[in-house]
């Protein structure tokens, strides 16, 4: 076990859970989706303002947003 913690594997931690969103958060995610495929950047970025006002954070990755708590 001791190995396995100098070598940074964590082998023994359990997973961290799964995140839930919460339906309010989802739905905000699926306007910010549209209104970025739209190219109405003032309105994603306000979205993505309220999405972290809720307690989570939003980043845009080559495979589409990925959510986070805060």
């Amino acid at each position: 076990i001791e190995c396995d913690k100098i070598r940074g594997l964590n082998l023994h931690d359990p997973p961290a859970p799964p995140l839930v969103i919460p339906p309010e958060i989802q739905t905000l995610l699926d306007r910010r989706a549209k209104a970025r495929a739209n190219k109405n950047w003032p309105e994603s970025d306000r979205i993505r303002d309220e999405i972290a006002g809720l307690g989570f954070k939003v980043e845009d990755t080559e495979g589409g947003q990925k959510v986070e708590k805060s």
